[in-house]
């Protein structure tokens, strides 16, 4: 730390071991004690594992911690989390390979090897979750935050007295029985069989909405029929004499001429009369 400089640590198996490292993990919690760093769970393979690897920091080996199966041991896990108090592990939380998130507390005796799993009040343990952080202080165990769904996010705080195995909340997350959330999630769900954009159909609002669509979609729509035209009361024919008619006085032009035009017509014809 002195020259913030890395350097590549050969490693080795330790004696009746297999391979040459620790199996490549992730998701999963390291603790040192002494002269070891002790991992637990995590992902392996893409199966989440309750193993236990210990690495010797001394002789740079990594071994395997073998336990009776009879023995009681937590479910394997991922994301939980896991501090050191005096000579034991405590891990808590974590997911399972059922999804489910975990509430349980588990101790590790890292002399003898033994898993225990703490029985503590039910009443004011933190609910189940995943990617949460811990830290010791003075015997206590402080939790904080974590998942407790996907993209659900908690800022509660708890402390675990490890001499009593008791458990007591701090502060409340601001997410925590959230009774507004649980309605917007609900509602939601129920809008997964609508567009996004369409109106709640419980709300007062939505149902004024739907019911102005409604009026303006029927308006459309009879905007948009073919407008049918009453049939016109029908017309008188016009009988129309031929122009080239003899007498051109029944002609259509000598019907809508004015009367200088006849009396000019009817001199003519007088005239033409006298001459024969």
């Amino acid at each position: 730390m002195s020259t913030n400089l890395w350097e590549p640590v050969r490693t080795k198996a330790g004696p009746g071991q297999d391979g040459t490292q620790a199996p490549e993990c992730d998701e999963h919690t390291a603790v040192v004690w002494n002269d070891d760093m002790v991992i637990f769970g995590g992902f392996i393979g893409g199966e989440r594992v309750r193993a236990v690897h210990k690495f010797n920091f001394t002789r740079g080996e990594w071994t395997i911690v073998q336990f009776d199966e009879k023995d009681p041991q937590p479910v394997a896990r991922a994301g939980h989390a896991a501090v050191l108090v005096d000579d034991n592990m405590y891990i808590f939380g974590g997911k399972n390979n059922d999804d489910f998130m975990m509430n349980d507390m588990w101790r590790l005796n890292l002399t003898t090897n033994r898993w225990e799993h703490l029985k503590c009040n039910d009443t004011e343990a933190p609910r189940g979750r995943a990617g949460h952080s811990m830290a010791v202080y003075n015997n206590h165990i402080i939790v904080f935050g974590g998942l407790y769904e996907i993209t659900r996010e908690m800022n509660d705080m708890y402390v675990f007295n490890v001499q009593k195995n008791e458990w007591r909340r701090l502060f409340k997350s601001s997410n925590e029985d959230n009774m507004a959330m649980t309605q917007k999630s609900d509602t939601l769900k129920s809008k997964k069989t609508r567009r996004d954009d369409s109106p709640d159909p419980s709300s007062t609002t939505g149902t004024k909405l739907n019911s102005m669509l409604t009026r303006s979609s029927t308006k459309k729509a009879e905007a948009k029929k073919p407008k049918i035209r009453s049939p016109k009361a029908a017309e008188e024919p016009v009988n129309l004499e031929s122009p080239t008619s003899v007498t051109m006085k029944q002609s259509f032009l000598l019907k809508q001429s004015d009367k200088e035009f006849e009396t000019y017509s009817a001199t003519m014809k007088k005239h033409k009369s006298t001459k024969v």
